[in-house]
């Protein structure tokens, strides 16, 4: 089986200019170099400092991708961004956040709208 993970992005402009990242498929030590280029893309061509990182549809998460997310996470925030991750509370990637202890860093919200609310606060 081929290991494949798919982007959807779309940005909001309001409350603030936000870039809803929704990832599909299976995000790990393969399938991490695929993200790379397109968020490196909005970070550094877009110069986007707001990130929504929808994780509902992932299959499969393993250490790898957290840590690359995280990296994203903690240069946002050096650089007065944000990096906040939609998980569901019940789900795999839930316990490996906790597992980390990478919810001691990261935003979670249980699904966009609370995420994107967020930001109104």
């Amino acid at each position: 089986m081929q290991r494949t993970i798919a982007l959807n992005v779309r940005e909001l402009t309001s409350p603030k200019r936000i870039a809803v990242v929704q990832m599909d498929g299976m995000l790990d030590d393969l399938t991490t170099p695929q993200i790379e280029e397109p968020i490196n893309g909005m970070l550094i061509n877009d110069r986007r400092k707001d990130f929504i990182v929808d994780c509902l549809k992932l299959s499969y998460f393993n250490s790898t991708g957290l840590a690359r997310l995280m990296h994203y996470a903690l240069k946002l925030k050096d650089e007065n961004g944000t990096f906040k991750f939609v998980v569901n509370p019940q789900d795999f990637i839930h316990e490996i956040m906790e597992v980390c202890g990478a919810r001691k860093v990261l935003q979670v919200y249980k699904n966009v709208d609370d995420a994107i609310e967020s930001y109104r606060k």
